[in-house]
């Protein structure tokens, strides 16, 4: 059993739609049992965290889309972009 957490890194070079601070991460994916924290929303860095034990004698992998929602304004001032998943 494991509880490990991952650094993450969101860079608009790659996205290309991002142009602010980073509010928030979200994951796609059914049952997947992390979560994905901002630590950072300038330099867009955040962290994948188990939610808890993971054994991975019952499940090898899993497979889920993180998704980073960018605090700058939208088209007319509105609301915030997300990123491509």
């Amino acid at each position: 059993m494991y509880s490990q957490s991952l650094p993450l890194f969101c860079t608009t070079d790659y996205l290309g739609c991002l142009s602010g601070e980073i509010c928030a991460f979200n994951i796609h994916g059914l049952d997947a049992p992390f979560e994905a924290v901002v630590l950072n929303g300038t330099s867009g860095e955040g962290q994948l965290r188990a939610r808890g034990l993971v054994d991975c004698e019952l499940q090898k992998e899993y497979t889920f889309i993180i998704q980073a929602h960018d605090c700058g304004s939208g088209p007319g001032g509105t609301e915030g972009k997300k990123s491509h998943k």
